[in-house]
């Protein structure tokens, strides 16, 4: 699993410098009230997961971060600065620093700043053999796209770059900028899955021939069902049947269907080999326990966000997760479902729900300090409003803890009785 360990906050937007979260692997929630950010940190914690920081060249007053990334035995430790835009600066100045280990031990660092409109990037293995090379920070899937560097040019003299650039394809796969988008609090993604509308960064469809990158918002198992037949225009799973497709058999079980069917919507105009196609969305037929079939525009509002949701899971094996106000039209019992089928993913979710939060469980103390990001906004500073992104402290965390253990309270109200939410 790909997990977002470590975010250090020095300077962005309004946030109350020198801000440390700290994250858990599982699911952390980000607790406040209206106005105190919380769908700010979603971005900027969804820029680190998607490598993609192209909105901070946009920003005016720039910004500086850290972060550690881990994906099994890789960890990248990054700090990030993009100084403020100046007039006469079409692009503004960055620098970067990324140090790589694996299983423990150093494997190599990156240094890289702006230059000519772009960048360039050095790379010193523990061999001490340097490498440069170009690759903009504010480009999309920069880490990816310099990881696929290593993999396609480099060659045994330089076994120890090579190494350290695979490792970044490890924690961000190529695809991912695309992938690991925001799960909305409404149906922008069903909209771009469907063919609706556009959701900026996200690709629906297929594409075959090709590979799975190609097609970043298709689960890979869907994406090898049609690549292993790319004749058929459908694939169809029933309640009946034992070992299908893993994303359509989520989805009958949760949305309570007799079978799931989903067909590529094919652009026939470029369609010269049987075998060789593309699509830009899908189509779904959902045939429910009375034997009537409909599509997916006849799903209720919670029936369209879970489907979105199922798929969006199966486009994430590893996560990590995005969501905001991830359970805005589900039943209790789908809010159960949701946390089931997270499964070992991270996640983070800003929420407002608290049959969300109580569905979460708690060993010890320590998973609380992880679990919460409490933002508040304060405007004792000078009049300007500052958000405060902060993790429980060790005090606060026992103290939830001990009420938790009682068993009495739900996790909300437990939340609510000790200020925390």
């Amino acid at each position: 699993m790909v997990c977002l360990r470590e975010l250090v906050v020095v300077r962005f937007r309004q946030v109350e410098p020198g801000a440390r979260l700290r994250f858990g692997a599982g699911v952390n929630v980000l607790l406040g009230r209206n106005g105190t950010g919380k769908t700010t940190l979603l971005e900027l914690i969804g820029m680190v997961l998607r490598a993609d920081f192209s909105p901070l060249a946009a920003a005016p007053e720039g910004a500086e971060v850290s972060f550690v990334m881990q994906a099994g035995e890789v960890e990248v430790s990054a700090e990030l600065v993009v100084q403020e835009r100046r007039p006469a600066k079409r692009l503004p100045e960055w620098t970067a620093e990324l140090q790589v280990r694996k299983a423990g031990a150093p494997l190599g660092q990156m240094s890289g700043r702006s230059a000519n409109g772009g960048g360039t990037w050095e790379l010193t293995g523990e061999d001490r053999t340097g490498l440069l090379f170009g690759g903009d920070l504010l480009a999309p899937g920069i880490f990816s796209q310099l990881g696929w560097f290593g993999v396609v040019d480099l060659d045994e003299r330089h076994d120890d770059a090579a190494r350290t650039l695979r490792a970044l394809l490890e924690v961000w796969g190529l695809g991912s900028e695309r992938r690991r988008v925001r799960f909305d609090e409404g149906l922008d993604l069903y909209r771009a899955l469907v063919g609706e509308a556009a959701l900026p960064g996200y690709q629906s469809g297929l594409r075959l021939p090709g590979f799975p990158d190609d097609s970043p918002n298709t689960p890979k198992t869907v994406f090898d069902s049609f690549l292993a037949s790319p004749v058929q225009r459908s694939l169809r799973v029933s309640r009946e049947e034992r070992g299908g497709e893993p994303t359509l058999t989520a989805m009958v079980s949760v949305l309570e269907m007799s079978a799931v069917t989903v067909k590529p919507r094919i652009d026939t105009s470029r369609v010269s080999d049987p075998s060789q196609w593309s699509a830009s969305a899908w189509d779904f037929e959902l045939t429910r326990p009375d034997g009537l079939t409909v599509g997916h525009a006849g799903l209720s509002y919670g029936q369209k966000r879970m489907l979105a949701f199922l798929w969006h899971l199966g486009c994430n094996p590893e996560g990590p997760i995005l969501a905001d106000e991830l359970v805005n039209g589900f039943h209790h019992a789908w809010i159960e479902s949701v946390v089931e089928q997270l499964g070992d993913r991270q996640a983070f979710v800003a929420c407002q729900n608290p049959l969300l939060i109580d569905n979460l469980g708690f060993d010890e103390a320590a998973e609380v300090a992880q679990a919460f990001v409490l933002c508040v906004a304060d405007a004792s500073t000078a009049g300007r409003v500052t958000w405060q992104w902060r993790n429980p402290t060790d005090t606060e965390s026992e103290g939830f803890f001990s009420a938790y253990g009682v068993g009495i309270q739900h996790v909300s109200e437990v939340l609510r009785s000790k200020g925390l939410w």
